[in-house]
């Protein structure tokens, strides 16, 4: 699995629109601080099961508090006149990972995969609008 290290109309292009239009899906290491792109036909669980080499998803649980999803919306600018597409939102630590396996996040790796999907974008070849639709940590899975 490859790491990235910033947004780039390639990825977009082979990974975008996952789920939901305009949709790219990251999992955020904090303890390598690196990005990983997750494809549109694999789940979040199964590529966090396949990156740290697991047998089965019940030891993703307990061994993944540190890969974070992050999902970044790259959606066309309808107040531009060339509807050119801009990075319109940000949503961190939430996935299949934590709603359906109960994968729990320390506060800090939530909010250090946030500013790293961020930086990851600004880095990257699309503007980030000045009004973004979404700019959000889930800390429903925190782990406590």
């Amino acid at each position: 699995m490859r790491i990235y290290n910033r947004l780039t109309s390639d990825i977009v292009h082979r990974f975008g629109n996952r789920k939901i239009y305009g949709r790219l899906s990251l999992l955020v290491d904090t303890e390598t601080r690196e990005i990983y792109v997750v494809s549109r036909n694999i789940e979040h669980i199964e590529f966090t099961r396949r990156l740290l080499a697991l047998d089965n998803y019940g030891e993703v649980r307990l061994k993944a508090s540190h890969l974070v999803p992050t999902h970044i919306s790259i959606l066309p600018d309808l107040s531009a006149p060339d509807l050119e597409e801009r990075v319109k939102g940000f949503l961190t630590g939430i996935s299949g990972l934590e709603i359906a396996y109960g994968v729990k996040h320390p506060r800090e790796a939530l909010l250090m995969a946030h500013e790293m999907t961020r930086k990851f974008a600004e880095l990257g070849d699309f503007p980030i609008s000045h009004e973004l639709d979404e700019d959000k940590v889930e800390f429903r899975y925190e782990l406590k």
